[in-house]
């Protein structure tokens, strides 16, 4: 088997139809394998996928799950378990991933995605240009990636996470065992890119071969800034205990800081500043645990959260203009 197609789903009856038949209808010389993992949906998504399987069971692998058995993950559902049961069913050299809401748009995805692999051994994924298309807001469709570098490796996605989920073919085996903080981070896509690229450089191929749906009923998409950021962060900073005393310490705690950074910063505009001074306690102490350097930023981020009155006497009139390119 060569490639093992992945598509977890739920609560997708409007669209699993489609990402279904965007991968039956690939073309190539190769066997390829659907495991489709169900998660116990409230409307017909179950038993359109168990048509699917009825028409198609030399291609299809359906698995049911139970809603009692979803994991949740700061407090939100996810499909998480779903997810890590389709990699271990996966028979496939390689696994494509493919969400319930998203679908391929050309029949020759697969087969370019393995012809560049098979031609090079080195790399752990291939990923390429997918068009994102709003499905209930006003907002015109466009590229998801623009000025994408053509070779990536682990250390650019340290900076962002630019792998589309329904873009990403990737070699299966690299990962021989998820590591149990796997199960309590979110999102899910981005820390299994960057556990898949220690193992080699990702190629993009800038081609659209692939629709990126931003829908009411998406549980990322749908989230507040504040929360997708805290998420973020908290995956940062757990890789960056993962990856200590490695090559990638500085540039995860680097990444981890920005992102609680930010993070007080969407909390003050939202009003909630006990949040942010908790969020900046945190701060202080990874910063204090991972290095000896003074970093002014955390320093005066307290005392503009605890002393504002301080703050607005002392660090605006005298302290700031000594300062250019600060945070604050």
């Amino acid at each position: 088997m060569k490639v093992s197609v992945s598509i977890v789903t739920y609560n997708h009856e409007k669209y699993i139809a489609r990402a279904i038949d965007s991968a039956l209808m690939q073309q190539t010389d190769f066997d390829f394998e659907i495991l489709i993992g169900e998660d116990d949906s409230s409307d017909r998504t179950r038993s359109i996928v168990q048509h699917y399987a009825g028409r198609y069971p030399e291609k299809i692998r359906l698995f049911l799950h139970d809603r009692t058995d979803v994991l949740y993950i700061h407090g939100r559902p996810t499909g998480r378990r779903n997810l890590l049961n389709n990699l271990r069913q996966a028979r496939g050299k390689y696994v494509a991933l493919l969400e319930g809401d998203d679908y391929w748009t050309d029949p020759g995805k697969l087969q370019k995605q393995v012809d560049f692999m098979e031609a090079h051994a080195d790399f752990s994924i291939c990923f390429h240009n997918m068009q994102v298309v709003y499905a209930d807001a006003q907002k015109a469709s466009h590229p998801s990636n623009v000025n994408q570098k053509e070779t990536a490796t682990i250390q650019d996605l340290f900076a962002e996470n630019f792998i589309y989920t329904a873009s990403c073919l990737f070699r299966n085996g690299l990962i021989k065992d998820f590591p149990n903080w796997f199960l309590t981070v979110m999102p899910g896509d981005f820390p299994l890119f960057i556990l898949l690229a220690q193992h080699g450089p990702m190629h993009y191929l800038d081609e659209i071969m692939g629709v990126y749906r931003v829908h009411t009923s998406s549980l990322w998409a749908t989230q507040s800034a504040a929360f997708r950021t805290f998420c973020t962060a908290h995956m940062f900073e757990t890789l960056y205990r993962h990856f200590a005393k490695t090559e990638h310490t500085r540039a995860l705690h680097r990444a981890a800081f920005n992102h609680y950074y930010n993070l007080i910063i969407l909390q003050e505009q939202e009003g909630n500043l006990q949040q942010a001074r908790a969020t900046a306690v945190h701060l202080l102490r990874l910063q204090q645990a991972s290095t000896r350097r003074f970093n002014i930023d955390v320093y005066v981020l307290c005392l503009r959260l605890y002393a504002p009155r301080m703050y607005k006497l002392v660090i605006v009139p005298f302290i700031l203009p000594l300062f250019t390119n600060r945070r604050w």
